[in-house]
Order: C-alpha cells, then sequence, then structure tokens
C-alpha cells in the first residue's frame, strides 16, 4: 500500500527532509506531496482536522498520523543508506516519545524559514507574510477560479508553485461559500463561473486569454502565451478559449450554470 507523506514545500528543512527519505529512505512505495502548493489536498486534510501549519501529514489508506507522530512512524519504517537519514531515526525520531519532545523545536525552525522567506506559516493564510508576520504588498494578479473544476486547481496549484510564494499572484475560489463579489470587484458568482477573471493590483479586471497570458507572464512564463497575442493566432484563441468556457461545466461532469447559481443561492 503507497505510503504518502504531506509537507509543506515552503520550508527548506522539509523539503530536503522529504526528498531524501524518497530518494535513499528505502521505501519504494513512499510518496511525498508538497502540500503547500497542493490546496484540494490541504481541504481534504484539514476536513479531518490534520492541519499543515502545524506539521506533517503520513497517510496509509485510511490511516493518518500528524505532526510528530507522523515523523516517528516514517523513521520507524525507513532503512536509508544515507547517514543523515540514519542518525534522524535512530537517535531522534524513531521513538514516538522522543519525538514529540523534539518536535517544537522543528516546528520553531520551520516557522523562522517561512519568515525569512516572507511566507504565510499557514498556507490557506491570505496573502504573504515579511519577517515581522505582517501581511506584504497586494499581489500584481489575483486570479478568481472554480475550486471545484479538477482542471482549474490544477492549473491554480501549477501557477502557486511556480510562484514560490512570491505574493505576484493571488489567488480566490469563487466556488468557496464565502466567496464575496464586493471585496472582488463586484464580478459575481455568474460572472465568475462563466469565464476566467483576473483582478491586478490597480482594480483592473481582466478577462478571458488576456488573464492567463497576465498571469503566466507575472511567473516568467509570458512565452507560452506571447503568441496568443499574434494577430493571425489571437483571433483563434479567443473563440477556442470561449467555446472552453461555454463547455467547460459539461465537459468536466457539473451541472449547467443555471443550476450551480440557483444550488447556491439555496445555500
Amino acid at each position: 500500500m503507497t505510503l504518502v507523506l504531506v509537507y509543506d514545500g515552503g520550508c527548506p528543512f522539509c523539503c530536503h527532509f522529504a526528498q531524501r527519505a524518497e530518494l535513499v529512505g528505502g521505501l519504494p512505495e513512499l510518496d511525498i506531496r508538497d502540500g503547500r502548493a497542493d490546496q484540494y489536498l490541504r481541504t481534504k486534510l484539514s476536513a479531518r482536522g490534520l492541519e499543515l501549519a502545524k506539521g506533517a501529514v503520513l497517510l496509509e489508506g485510511d490511516r493518518a498520523w500528524h505532526g510528530a507522530d507522523a515523523i516517528a512512524e516514517l523513521c520507524r519504517r525507513l532503512q536509508p543508506s544515507d547517514g543523515l537519514l540514519q542518525l534522524l531515526r535512530g537517535l531522534l525520531f524513531m521513538a514516538t516519545p522522543r519525538a514529540r519532545r523534539l518536535y517544537p523545536v522543528l516546528l520553531w525552525a520551520r516557522r523562522l524559514a517561512l519568515q525569512i522567506k516572507g511566507l504565510a506559516e499557514d498556507p490557506d493564510q491570505v496573502g504573504p507574510r515579511n519577517f515581522y508576520g505582517l501581511p506584504m504588498a497586494k499581489p500584481s494578479l489575483t486570479l478568481l477560479f472554480d475550486g471545484a473544476c479538477p482542471l482549474c486547481r490544477r492549473e491554480v496549484e501549477a501557477l502557486r508553485a511556480r510562484d514560490q510564494g512570491q505574493g505576484r499572484l493571488g489567488f480566490v475560489d469563487i466556488d468557496a461559500p464565502d466567496y464575496d463579489p464586493a471585496a472582488h470587484g463586484g464580478i459575481s458568482y455568474r460572472e465568475a463561473m462563466g469565464r476566467i477573471h483576473a483582478i491586478a493590483a490597480d482594480g483592473r479586471v481582466i478577462v478571458d486569454v488576456a488573464a492567463f497570458r497576465e498571469a503566466y507572464r507575472l511567473v516568467g512564463l509570458g512565452w507560452l502565451y506571447a503568441p496568443t497575442t499574434w494577430p493571425v493566432l489571437k483571433p483563434s484563441v479567443d473563440a477556442l478559449y470561449s467555446l472552453w468556457a461555454q463547455w467547460r461545466l459539461k465537459l468536466t461532469g457539473r451541472a449547467d450554470l443555471p443550476t450551480l447559481c440557483a444550488q447556491r443561492q439555496g445555500r
């Protein structure tokens, strides 16, 4: 059975440990996942009371270990060929009581590393934070996305990972129950579901392919969308996006837009 380690990819210590555990830990069934870059996974874990902000999570089928217990259970199973992992496993973390005593030190080191990088300790906390834990500047672009759409989630997580916590991009899930149009350019749920919207830091609303083009430009991948501005291609690209926007819900197995709007009003 696959063993899944969910770690905080914003923390360099967590990344190093998870990657070494996967590469030289002697557990071929181990699968590591960056929880900071996977909002959907974090939401599922949070529903089970397993918050990434409070520690790593180890999953095996329906079983779950959290924080110090996750590290202790993983270390008991590791058969590392790496000297550092052998030290961590044997002397520090294989025994659960010892792991629980030492784990607060790890959390403190993680917190410090995240502050230095300007990242929030809780990945779901709105906006990046500076060294003193204060909010940093508003994102250059905020994308409104449908969190119930698997393809939309995948693209958002790819952009979030590419942004690397720099705060260039912000993301707002319009499917969330607390989505407030007044706080996001007056864009209604119906409007946001019908086509992609993005809000620039100066308040400008950008829609359709132009929203993707700006988002990818901000994370250094503007060349991917540069051809969409070429006169010979732009009309075709815009037409293809209009078709995708029209059929997106049906193609992803969702109810039609009027039904979704009615369901939302009835919540």
